[in-house]
């Protein structure tokens, strides 16, 4: 069974989401993916744009937790994989190195059918603020991508 590294940005984040989805994966580590902006389009994608910053959790996974993820992510209908060069910290705020690991990205066809109707399910959210506070992220990015989605609501 060969490992894959998994960036997780959105609700994937959350640690008891992630041992029932999940149940081989790992934390490594934490990240910052730079040029990268949240936003929610119904779920959590990221856009890239310049000088944003979206804070992620960096995952451990098995093929069998691959599987799964894809199942959960829609793939490849809703989200798209892509493979990124990332630099990762310990928990405790150790350098780990840069690492290859695989994200999630909605594919402009969803992006345009969930701009319908962008803000997120309050659950889903509340799921994705309890990560951020886990892990201590700046709430404030996750805040701007809501009042954004809230602002293009039709």
């Amino acid at each position: 069974m060969s490992a894959r590294y998994y960036i997780s940005y959105g609700s994937n984040m959350n640690v008891e989401k992630m041992k029932v989805r999940t149940p081989d994966a790992v934390i490594l580590g934490k990240s910052v993916l730079k040029g990268w902006r949240l936003q929610f389009r119904y779920g959590a994608n990221i856009i890239e744009a310049s000088g944003a910053e979206t804070p992620a959790v960096i995952w451990s996974i098995s093929e069998q937790d691959e599987r799964n993820l894809d199942d959960y992510e829609g793939f490849p209908d809703f989200y798209i994989k892509r493979d990124m060069n990332i630099p990762v910290t310990s928990l405790d705020g150790g350098d780990l190195g840069e690492f290859t690991a695989m994200v999630y990205i909605m594919t402009d066809e969803a992006v345009k059918a969930k701009s319908v109707n962008p803000v997120p399910p309050d659950y889903y959210y509340s799921v994705i603020d309890e990560a951020y506070g886990t892990f201590g992220f700046d709430k404030g990015i996750l805040i701007e991508a809501l009042e954004e989605a809230k602002s293009l609501k039709r």
